[in-house]
């Protein structure tokens, strides 16, 4: 009994702690990223990950790992939407990654990575708020598969690749191959 005492005023506090949690997309860092979905696409992966779960992620990985618990602490949100694309689906999926190139530069994104390889393009931007990263969106499509990543929070681009690791996100790998260099 008391143990279960104790489970539910665990779990009401993490509950009333995360409907209190800010609005994310209102963030600096926050990009929408359903501008590149299809209503007639399948996610082949879909993950949200926000505050309060990231939260106790770090804590379960404070004593294995301070470095990571202490990155996770201040992210607050991390978005992953990929799919299967077909190759005639790759020109329109460029466009709106042009597109939102441009919007995103227009908002003082700063693009750090842009490879084209024929019809693939992955772009990598960082969003600023004095000279803390506050943001990370990577956009990708090649002849397979379009990936969109959005991570929201004061990020340490250092540390970012083992948040790859961690959570499985193979296209930050294009934070090492720039030399995490902003």
């Amino acid at each position: 009994m008391k143990r279960s005492l104790v489970f539910l005023i665990l779990l009401s506090a993490w509950t009333c702690n995360a409907m209190q949690e800010e609005d994310v997309t209102q963030l600096p860092g926050y990009v929408d990223l359903s501008q590149f979905l299809h209503k007639n696409k399948e996610l082949t992966t879909e993950v949200e990950i926000s505050n309060p779960l990231l939260s106790l992620v770090a804590g379960a990985a404070a004593q294995e790992d301070a470095e990571l618990s202490r990155m996770l602490r201040v992210i607050k949100l991390i978005k992953i939407y990929s799919f299967d694309v077909k190759p005639d689906e790759v020109a329109a999926l460029n466009e709106r990654i042009q597109s939102a190139d441009a919007g995103l530069i227009k908002d003082h994104w700063e693009r750090f990575v842009k490879v084209r390889e024929g019809k693939e393009l992955t772009t990598v931007y960082l969003k600023k708020d004095k000279e803390q990263v506050v943001g990370l969106a990577l956009l990708s499509v090649d002849q397979k598969e379009a990936a969109f990543i959005n991570i929201v929070g004061a990020i340490d681009l250092k540390a970012m690749n083992r948040l790859g690791e961690k959570f499985n996100i193979s296209k930050l790998d294009s934070l090492r191959s720039s030399g995490n260099k902003p």
